[in-house]
């Protein structure tokens, strides 16, 4: 990307960050958060999200909101760590919001360890605020206009120009049905200086 001479934006990071955090490349996220200065990208709530670990929300110049307790939830669960996460169980509960997969997440984990007052308390807030599923999408920018999809939504009048498009970057895309557009892993050097451990 960089060598094509596009420069990256905040939202360009906020994607590299939040792919390094689900692939557990936790010093390559860090690398590219880094890496943000270079570009004079002021890092905002969503790009800490990524990164997050108690030091960061402590150290963070706003306060916390359910996108970063969630995220900090997410690890705990990936990494088995109840602990922290009855550290922090105050300001989880305390968290409001209209996102119905931070509390999803939040009683999942609850009900995995059997934490069943827990996992009550988190339902019957979410039944409280009248708080519903709302499907998952995505967004894509064509021509500065920006397009959104729904998971398996097939139905969208320029379907096919997304996945022409998406051919073009077959390491950020997944396969489609109906777009023969493939992910190729292996590739991690596309858009900025490789990370290196």
């Amino acid at each position: 990307m960089v060598e094509m001479g596009i420069r990256p934006n905040g939202i360009t990071f906020m994607n590299i960050l939040s792919a390094c955090s689900h692939s557990g490349h936790v010093d390559a996220g860090k690398f590219y958060f880094r890496l943000m200065e270079n570009y004079s990208i002021e890092p905002n709530l969503e790009h800490f999200a990524c990164l997050v670990d108690l030091g960061v929300i402590n150290s963070m110049p706003f306060p916390a909101d359910a996108s970063i307790w969630g995220a900090l939830v997410n690890g705990c669960r990936i990494h088995h760590r109840m602990d922290i996460i009855q550290f922090i169980q105050r300001d989880l509960l305390d968290v409001t919001t209209d996102d119905t997969g931070y509390y999803t997440l939040l009683s999942n984990i609850y009900a995995e360890e059997g934490k069943w007052v827990e996992f009550g308390t988190v339902r019957s807030k979410m039944e409280r605020t009248g708080l519903k599923k709302v499907p998952g999408y995505s967004t894509i920018e064509l021509g500065n206009k920006i397009y959104r999809f729904g998971a398996g939504d097939t139905y969208h009048w320029r379907f096919n120009e997304v996945c022409s498009f998406l051919e073009n970057f077959p390491s950020l895309a997944r396969p489609q049905q109906g777009c023969s557009v493939f992910a190729n892993p292996s590739n991690e050097s596309f858009i900025f200086p490789e990370y290196h451990e």
